[in-house]
């Protein structure tokens, strides 16, 4: 996986928060099916149905019990079994196996 452009808050997820010109290899997380992009965070669904976030979190929108920004990838540990995410500007969404749909971050 490859990330690059404004990394100001971390949101690539490589371990800095440098802008990359250049396509960058992602290697904190592997096996990765599906990426969700907002306004200056990431959210990573791995394979097994875990999910991993990482950027702004001024809002909470990495869903990980803080407001600190992240430059790595960060497991949401009260989610198990997703299967779909999605990404607004400041806020995350996740669809679970059985049905339930979780929303975090900025409910303005």
């Amino acid at each position: 996986m490859f990330g690059w452009g404004d990394n100001g808050c971390g949101q690539l997820g490589i371990g800095n928060t440098s802008n990359q010109s250049v396509p960058h290899k992602i290697e904190m997380l592997k096996d990765v099916c599906k990426i969700g992009i907002g306004g200056y965070h990431s959210l990573f669904l791995k394979d097994d149905k875990t999910l991993f976030s990482c950027g702004n979190n001024q809002r909470g929108q990495l869903g990980i019990g803080n407001n600190s920004n992240q430059n790595t990838p960060n497991k949401i540990n009260s989610l198990r079994d997703v299967l779909q995410i999605a990404c607004g500007e400041q806020h995350s969404m996740a669809l679970t196996m059985d049905g339930s749909l979780f929303c975090w971050g900025d409910n303005q």
